[in-house]
């Protein structure tokens, strides 16, 4: 579960930035999987920064998704990824509890 929610946290900026029309950043996406815990309070942190930029993110499609077709391809990229990842850290939420 952290190392996806760690990794969506970083996938977050580096969407909001291509939306925001930043295209010259060069992201590391193998270094976004390196760590796959975290203790409980840095998770409580962790999902707290995951909800402002998620808020930050559908600030920039609402900016320039309509405007501009990188953006908005950017919007889809971001939304199909965000789901894809929220899914697997559900599903790995109900294994747990199901074990608990």
């Amino acid at each position: 579960m952290a190392a996806h929610a760690l990794h969506l946290s970083f996938s977050l900026n580096a969407f909001t930035d291509w939306i925001e029309g930043t295209h010259d950043k060069t992201y590391d996406w193998e270094a976004s999987w390196a760590q796959s815990t975290v203790s409980e309070s840095k998770w409580r942190k962790l999902l707290e920064r995951i909800a402002v930029q998620a808020d930050n993110l559908t600030h920039a499609m609402t900016r320039h998704a309509a405007a501009n077709p990188e953006s908005t391809w950017g919007a889809a990229g971001a939304l199909a990824h965000t789901a894809f990842h929220l899914g697997a850290i559900q599903v790995k939420a109900d294994v747990l509890l199901k074990d608990a």
